[in-house]
């Protein structure tokens, strides 16, 4: 059996166990809740980072989007100012020329043309071929496709009178038959155009 001296040292013993227990769970708690803030202030940066990057690397194309079209819009000036110079260089050569001579203090008026369309240039085209035994066929051509077709149909009759007399034949024998069109085309001589026709001359005053 213990004696009461001995009780007493083992529960003093126990409480000191206990409280250097009780000491190291508020450290533990401590430390884990600067590791999660450590690891929150970790991520916070991270996405700081990350977005910062993105909204810089929208600004840049912006910029450059602001660039190109700044460099678009000088180009358009400089094409405008170009011609509005070439227009100038040719009213001081115009301006020049009416210094000199007779023409010294006057102002060149230009002609007046005005613009002429005129239609395309056709012409039509048949073949005639008879129904008889002959396969000759006899072409005509004409400013209308009836006067072609016209043209045509007379060549294959006097082909057929021809071929009558010389046999000395009474009529027609079957050989040409009755002519008829198989074949009409357009032909296209030349295309239509545009004319510029001077209506008044250019002058001085």
């Amino acid at each position: 059996m213990m004696t009461s001296k001995q009780k007493n040292k083992e529960n003093k013993n126990n409480k000191n166990l206990s409280d250097k227990k009780s000491g190291k769970f508020p450290i533990i708690i401590a430390t884990m809740l600067i590791l999660s803030v450590a690891a929150l202030a970790y991520a916070n940066a991270k996405t700081n980072i990350v977005k910062n990057s993105t909204e810089n690397d929208k600004k840049t194309t912006a910029a450059t989007e602001i660039k190109q079209e700044n460099k678009k819009e000088e180009s358009v000036e400089e094409s405008v100012t170009n011609t509005e110079q070439n227009k100038s260089e040719d009213i001081k050569k115009t301006e020049k020329k009416a210094a000199t001579g007779n023409n010294k203090g006057k102002k060149w008026v230009p002609p007046v043309y005005k613009n002429v369309e005129h239609p395309a240039i056709v012409y039509y085209v048949a073949t005639v071929q008879g129904n008889g035994s002959s396969t000759e066929r006899f072409s005509g051509s004409g400013s209308t496709q009836g006067e072609a077709d016209n043209n045509a149909m007379n060549k294959f009759l006097q082909a057929q009178k021809d071929y009558i007399r010389k046999n000395k034949l009474p009529g027609c024998d079957g050989t040409y038959g009755q002519g008829r069109v198989i074949e009409r085309q357009t032909v296209v001589e030349k295309e239509a155009w545009t004319e510029k026709v001077l209506v008044k001359e250019g002058y001085w005053k």
